[in-house]
């Protein structure tokens, strides 16, 4: 993503899964002006269940408590530019946690759309709800896996 984006004021990263960090904190570290958060994304601020599976198994909702932040009270009404949400099922928990930054400032966003069957209409009404000027594209990337599909909404 840093490869196509040449200058931005600020990076906010979140990642909850401590290894998977590990691996952010790494290959982000010659980035300037970011901030990595290991946290999960909500509507709250506190800790979550969290559970921490092999390979690709992580997810809310396990025996592993895990802090939470949301985007509100991280930005504290700092402008975002763009958001891009891909939290295994929790983006409806993500925009509610950015509501006033996401209806104040209008970022553009990517919305992960297939961790859960209603995510295709609910996200967006959603969204509609905070910004009813927003335009939605729905794209499956071509890589696998082949389910992934987002939302680029503009």
């Amino acid at each position: 993503f840093s490869s196509f984006i040449k200058e931005w004021k600020a990076i906010y990263a979140f990642e909850p899964d401590k290894k998977t960090f590990k691996k952010l904190e790494k290959n982000t570290a010659s980035l300037n002006n970011l901030f990595l958060y290991n946290a999960a994304v909500s509507n709250s601020v506190g800790q979550l269940p969290f559970f921490v599976g092999k390979g690709r198994g992580t997810k809310l909702g396990g025996t592993v408590m895990t802090p939470c932040l949301s985007i509100d009270s991280v930005l504290e009404g700092k402008e975002a530019t763009i958001l891009k949400f891909d939290t295994e099922g929790f983006e409806k928990e993500a925009i509610e946690g950015g509501k006033n930054t996401i209806s104040t400032f209008k970022p553009k966003m990517i919305l992960s759309s297939y961790h859960k069957g209603e995510d295709l209409w609910t996200l967006p009404k959603l969204v509609l709800a905070l910004n009813k000027d927003y335009k939605f594209y729905l794209r499956n990337a071509p890589c696998l896996p082949y389910w992934d599909a987002n939302y680029y909404i503009m």
